[in-house]
């Protein structure tokens, strides 16, 4: 009795098992070949399991080569990897001493030009600051000259204002001596000139005798005030 036999479904059945879709068709067409349009006896079926076992031994140990072969092409790639690595990092090693090295001179220049210039800036601050000190001691010699100066002609001036002022006083005494002594001189010459007439108007009053009296008053008065 004739048996159809559905080839896709045995393919997508073998590849479901493990098998990528070449090996799953090769399968089916060897045993498509074999069986044929129908099953035959139990023979033919032993004949069909024993080229399928021998099949997929063989698949296997293609299998088995090609993951035994992918297996030292994924070592010899991890070998030439872990060399390359190896050398990349040779590599950065190498230029990282060359930048540290070059930083290192650069760092060595820097700080001796830093230096150079520090003592430098020194100096001329140093050099400032003398000519500044120096600037400004001539300036407080010179102010406390110009001060002393000027001390002097105030002293010098007060003295002279002193004395002036000195010379107007003695001459105003003088002046007022001078007046007085006139004032006085004035009052003597009226007191006398009043003796005299209250002298005569006396003797006229009272007679000769209280009149020479009276008189004799105004003269002793006149020489007291004569010696005052």
């Amino acid at each position: 009795m004739a048996v159809t036999f559905d080839t896709l479904k045995a393919s997508r059945q073998l590849q479901d098992a493990g098998f990528d879709e070449t090996k799953a068709e090769a399968i089916v067409a060897i045993f498509t070949e074999d069986v044929g349009a129908s099953l035959a006896t139990r023979r033919d079926l032993e004949a069909l399991r024993a080229d399928l076992i021998q099949a997929i031994e063989s698949l296997r140990a293609d299998v088995a080569h090609e993951t035994e072969a992918l297996r030292t092409d994924l070592t010899h790639a991890i070998a030439e990897t872990d060399a390359k690595i190896d050398a990349l990092r040779a590599d950065f090693t190498r230029e990282t001493e060359a930048l540290r090295t070059d930083l290192t001179r650069e760092t060595k220049a820097l700080r001796t030009d830093l230096t150079r210039e520090t003592k430098a800036l020194r100096t001329d601050l140093t050099r400032e600051t003398e000519a500044l000190r120096t600037d400004l001691t001539r300036e407080t010699e010179s102010l406390r000259a110009d001060a002393a100066r000027d001390n002097q002609a105030h002293r010098t001036a007060l003295a002279q204002a002193v004395a002036d002022l000195e010379a107007k006083i003695e001459a105003l005494r003088v002046d007022l001596t001078r007046e007085t002594e006139a004032l006085r001189v004035d009052l003597i010459r009226e007191m006398k000139a009043l003796d005299q007439q209250q002298t005569i108007r006396t003797y006229k009053l009272l007679g000769g005798g209280l009149a020479l009296v009276f008189a004799g008053l105004g003269i002793v008065t006149t020489i007291i005030l004569t010696f005052n």
